[in-house]
């Protein structure tokens, strides 16, 4: 079923707060497991505790004018994109969507916001996010058969079928520049996030979402300058993961 208005606003809310988790995931990454769980925010430049007047989503950057209360440093731009994403892919999820359709696309799209950033900062996909979403795709496409309504998930076999042919085609492609040009392009990583896509969308989805990610991916250098410079490294997973989520909400 079409979402609402208000829907949509709830899954703003909801977006925004999940946002703050994901933003929080993204920036202590690097500690170690669970690192994003352990100990209360703080400031990265002083160390001062955060209130929750601090914490609030989008709001407290703005009033704080993107400075931290104590110390003046300024605060990462990544965190209040990460919630203004996560609140727009909220939004958008359960206004389409509406429930319970929306949830599925919601989670999975601010699955595939966190693997981006960590993408687009570190050139990695995780095996902690890529494997996870590739084996709630067909979860999920197995037990809607039990539901009165669809989730949006294709068949099982379509989503079996799906994650095979992605997988295999993005590790083959893979194979074939390492072999041909002797250096690293595409990484198992990016196979992983094709396979998920595929389990996702269904195997008749892929061409058009290979097609759409290279868009995205041919766009994303341009941007990030690779016609000045042929040499620099350009991440794939976001131009990967924005094909997926996309198509998953418009059906």
């Amino acid at each position: 079923m079409s979402g609402t208005f208000a829907g949509g606003l709830a899954g703003l809310l909801l977006g925004a707060a999940v946002g703050s988790f994901l933003a929080t995931v993204f920036a202590r990454r690097g500690g170690g497991r669970c690192a994003w769980a352990i100990g209360r925010s703080r400031c990265d430049r002083c160390g001062a505790g955060l209130a929750v007047r601090d914490l609030l989503p989008v709001v407290s950057w703005l009033l704080l004018r993107g400075r931290c209360r104590h110390c003046g440093a300024p605060i990462a731009l990544a965190h209040v994109a990460i919630e203004v994403a996560a609140a727009a892919i909220g939004f958008a999820s359960l206004f389409l969507l509406g429930w319970p359709a929306g949830a599925p696309a919601a989670l999975l799209g601010w699955t595939l916001l966190l693997l981006s950033a960590i993408d687009f900062e570190d050139m990695r996909l995780p095996d902690a996010l890529t494997l996870p979403l590739l084996a709630a795709g067909l979860l999920l496409s197995l037990a809607q058969g039990g539901l009165p309504l669809s989730l949006g998930l294709p068949p099982p076999t379509a989503a079996l079928a799906g994650a095979a042919a992605g997988g295999l085609a993005l590790a083959a492609l893979a194979f074939l520049y390492r072999r041909l040009r002797g250096r690293e392009g595409l990484g198992l990583g990016d196979a992983k996030l094709a396979a998920a896509a595929g389990a996702w969308l269904g195997i008749a989805a892929l061409p058009l979402y290979f097609l759409l990610s290279g868009l995205l991916g041919i766009a994303l250098a341009v941007a990030l300058g690779a016609l000045r410079d042929p040499a620099r490294r350009i991440p794939f997973g976001p131009a990967l993961g924005t094909a997926l989520w996309l198509l998953f909400v418009t059906g």
